[in-house]
């Protein structure tokens, strides 16, 4: 198995296991809508450096949970490495 193809089976139990503990927080609260929860509203990641409390990173385990989790998936290239793959001739 590829060094990929592991990266990938380990974010997507991430994703799964960081998407069961979100549902029961956010039972907890009204959820936010779509025009609250987006990225450049919230401050997500804006200005250089970002204020602390706005840093998306990977290792966080909050990076896929709501509402980080549409920042997140917009970014996911700068999350996890990824390699050209240049088609060779047959």
């Amino acid at each position: 198995m590829s060094s990929s193809t592991s990266n990938l089976i380990a974010l997507a139990t991430g994703v799964v296991m960081t998407l069961g503990t979100a549902t029961g927080a956010l039972s907890q609260s009204a959820p936010l809508s779509a025009q609250e929860s987006d990225p450049k509203v919230m401050g997500w990641m804006q200005g250089f450096p970002p204020p602390e409390d706005k840093i998306i990173t990977q290792p966080d385990s909050v990076y896929f949970s709501f509402p980080r989790l549409r920042w997140s998936v917009c970014h996911l290239r700068e999350f996890l490495p990824t390699e050209e793959i240049i088609p060779t001739a047959l």
